[in-house]
């Protein structure tokens, strides 16, 4: 029997999440299947948030776990639509998180305080001055 030939059987399943999500993007927009608007592609993240929240509120994490794959998915999508590299923007997203939680924590640790609820108020005042200072 003859293998059917795919126009996504050419990216490897083995990729990285991210690297094959946007090589999927990528590959099924030069057969045309693209957003036409960016509009539409964050109406797809809504759409899908709106499913992960309804799946939160079940017991079937098989389902959850799917339906938070594709606000992921449509997260990407969305951000090729607007011409980013959504590894470089998620690379920036972790770099900008982790200053202002090393921020947070040296703050923390100069007012003899532990990083826990009980300073939760404490935590996001300082994550908001962070901000502020560009970290």
């Amino acid at each position: 029997m003859c293998k059917t030939e795919h126009a996504l059987d050419e990216i490897p399943p083995n990729l990285p999440p991210l690297e094959r999500a946007r090589r999927l993007l990528d590959k099924t927009s030069l057969l045309g299947w693209v957003w036409h608007s960016h509009v539409d592609a964050a109406a797809k993240v809504q759409e899908e948030l709106g499913e992960a929240e309804e799946a939160a509120g079940q017991e079937d994490r098989g389902h959850l776990l799917e339906e938070c794959g594709d606000v992921l998915f449509s997260a990407i999508s969305y951000v090729c639509s607007l011409g980013i590299d959504p590894a470089e923007a998620l690379d920036r997203a972790n770099r900008k998180f982790a200053g202002r939680f090393n921020y947070i924590e040296e703050k923390m640790r100069e007012r003899g305080l532990p990083l826990d609820v009980s300073h939760e108020a404490e935590e996001s005042a300082l994550w908001q001055e962070a901000k502020k200072q560009g970290l």
